[in-house]
């Protein structure tokens, strides 16, 4: 479960900018962005963002996640296309000559805290 793992690195970098907050609000949510090719499981990162954030301002806070589907450019026919299936194929030549455009994405997009703490 590699989500433990990114949620300990979020949890790690949010709380560095959280500690130069003075004072220090409640921390009522967190913005993720994350690609497909990561293969993050939903269910699993909640759960990881809870047991991560116990016994810390960020527990409770509600993690809101964008997902990037996987965008493939083909070299040969010049064309975008959304990723489908287990091949990275271009959908209109057949080419494997293909880069990944969109789907590696993992960030941190915001942190909503109270404004009146």
């Amino acid at each position: 479960m590699h989500e433990f793992s990114i949620c300990e690195s979020i949890f790690s970098a949010l709380e560095k900018e959280y500690n130069t907050l003075h004072p220090r609000p409640k921390v009522n949510t967190v913005q993720l962005v994350i690609g497909e090719m990561h293969q993050v499981i939903e269910e699993n990162l909640r759960a990881a963002w809870e047991v991560v954030t116990m016994d810390t301002p960020f527990q409770k806070s509600i993690l809101t996640i964008t997902w990037k589907p996987v965008i493939l450019f083909c070299n040969d026919c010049k064309k975008e296309m959304p990723k489908r299936g287990l091949m990275f194929v271009c959908a209109h030549c057949s080419s494997r000559n293909i880069e990944i455009k969109e789907g590696r994405e993992l960030y941190i997009e915001n942190m909503g805290v109270d404004k009146d703490e």
